[in-house]
This record gives C-alpha cells, sequence and structure tokens, in this order.
C-alpha cells in the first residue's frame, strides 16, 4: 500500500499550515492518511485497527485537499476548518457563489495571497486562490452545478 498514516508530528504540521493559512484555532479530531498523489484524507481514528495488507485501496475517508505549494481544501475540507478560521476566507454574495459552484473564476479586488476559503452566508464553497485580479475556480467539473441552474 502506498498510502500514508500521517504521525502526530506530521498531524501538527498540518494543524500549524492551517492556523498560518487561515487562522484555525480548533483541532481536528481525526486520523489523516496521504496518497502518493499528495492527496489528504480524513477518517476515523479507528483506522488504525485494521490490517491494510489484506486490502487493495483506491481510496478511504473524506477527501480533505491537497499538498502542493501549501494545503488547498478541499469543498469538505473548507466545511470543517472554515466555521474556525480568522483570516483568508472570503465572502461571496449569493450571485458569486452561483458562478463559483458552476465553475467559473470570480473576479476580486482583494490583494491576499496565497489559497483563499470561500463562503457564502453559513455555507463553505471550497478553496480558490487570486491570480490577475480573478480568483481561481479549483471545484472539480464532475462537482459543478449545471450552467442552467
Amino acid at each position: 500500500m502506498d498510502w500514508k498514516i500521517l504521525k502526530s508530528k506530521e498531524i501538527k504540521e498540518i494543524h500549524k499550515m492551517l492556523a498560518d493559512q487561515w487562522g484555525f484555532s480548533g483541532t481536528l479530531e481525526y486520523a489523516f492518511l496521504r496518497s502518493p498523489k499528495d492527496n489528504l484524507y480524513v477518517v476515523s481514528r479507528d483506522i488504525a485497527k485494521i490490517d491494510w495488507t489484506k486490502f487493495r485501496i483506491n481510496s478511504v475517508g473524506i477527501y480533505f485537499g491537497e499538498l502542493k505549494r501549501g494545503l488547498r481544501l478541499s469543498i469538505e475540507g473548507s466545511q470543517l476548518v472554515g466555521p474556525k478560521s480568522s483570516k483568508n476566507v472570503h465572502e461571496l454574495n449569493s450571485e458569486d457563489a452561483m458562478k463559483w459552484l458552476k465553475g467559473h473564476e470570480i473576479a476580486t479586488k482583494s490583494k491576499a495571497e496565497g489559497y483563499q476559503i470561500l463562503k457564502s452566508g453559513k455555507d463553505f464553497l471550497g478553496c480558490g486562490t487570486i491570480k490577475d485580479g480573478n480568483m481561481l475556480n479549483f471545484v472539480p467539473k464532475i462537482r459543478r452545478l449545471p450552467p442552467s441552474a
């Protein structure tokens, strides 16, 4: 198996990244797994009780994000982290939120750097990054709303 269950020290590094990037002030009481492609997944800590050598694993748990030039959160990752984050949370109005969920980039005047958590009301919509006055969209095509919605 090429998947790796992260040790306590590595999980502390993830929490440090969350605190640095988003001012995250909580704790995530999960086990973290890292795929061969540097994708992070969260699962129950009971995962340690399973003998992995007997299985061929494609994916496990909830996709949390990926480690590439920082930590880029998935939609679910932003929903876990967003409520306890104090910086780099970008508020969208309902019109921009619909554009985002359809896969479009959002124009912004923000000069913030790094990954941004996107929020509309109480809903956390994922993670983007600002480039040339636009919030780049990372919503996977399979998860986007249809253009007519």
